[in-house]
C-alpha cells in the first residue's frame, strides 16, 4: 500500500481543521489501517474526537527538541489510531 501524507493547516481558528482531520483518520483506523494524527495547534482539539486510553507523558515540543517519539504518543480506543 502506498503511503499518503496529508497536511491540514490554516491560520484562522474555527474553520474545521480538527474535524476535517478526525474523520479520515477514523475511517482509516477503523478497518485496521494505521492512522497517526498530529495536532500541532496551540489549542489542540483533535484528541477530543476519540477516547484516549493512554495519554502521552510528553508532547510535540519534546519530539521536536529531542527527536524521541516514545513518550509523545497517546493511544486511542480505536485500535490503530494514535495521536
Amino acid at each position: 500500500m502506498q503511503q499518503l501524507t496529508v497536511t491540514i493547516r490554516s491560520t484562522k481558528g474555527g474553520v474545521g481543521k480538527a474535524t476535517f482531520a478526525a474523520n479520515p483518520g477514523g475511517m482509516l483506523a477503523d478497518p485496521g489501517q494505521r492512522g497517526p494524527l498530529i495536532d500541532a495547534d496551540i489549542q489542540p482539539t483533535l484528541s477530543s474526537y476519540y477516547p484516549i486510553e493512554e495519554t502521552a507523558e510528553q508532547g510535540l515540543t519534546q519530539l521536536i527538541t529531542t527527536g524521541e517519539i516514545a513518550d509523545c504518543i497517546s493511544k486511542t480506543a480505536i485500535g490503530m489510531m494514535i495521536l
